[in-house]
């Protein structure tokens, strides 16, 4: 089953996004919320960010780097807990 959503400015979110992706894709949307929200309060020194572009969004993003012990600490919490919630069919993504 297809699906087009497009916002009013004309982006296209969703094309044919199979059932499985979208946990990955809320999965994808949490970390680069969490380590954007990081960069913004300051958190972390800026050189542990790198840039990032999102194409389909026309959106520069920071994303978070292994630089030291506090932001492994936070990559590793991210990956532990998004991976902890089950997917629609009931399993825990491993």
């Amino acid at each position: 089953r297809q699906r087009r959503i497009t916002l009013p400015s004309g982006i296209l979110l969703a094309d044919a996004i199979p059932l499985g992706e979208h946990e990955k894709q809320t999965r994808s949307l949490l970390r680069i919320a969490v380590y954007n929200i990081s960069y913004i309060r300051s958190l972390f020194p800026e050189k542990y960010f790198s840039d990032k572009s999102a194409l389909a969004v026309e959106m520069k993003l920071k994303n978070l780097m292994h630089m030291d012990a506090d932001p492994k600490r936070l990559i590793h919490w991210m990956k532990k807990v998004s991976l902890s919630y089950p997917t629609q069919m009931g399993r825990k993504l491993q």
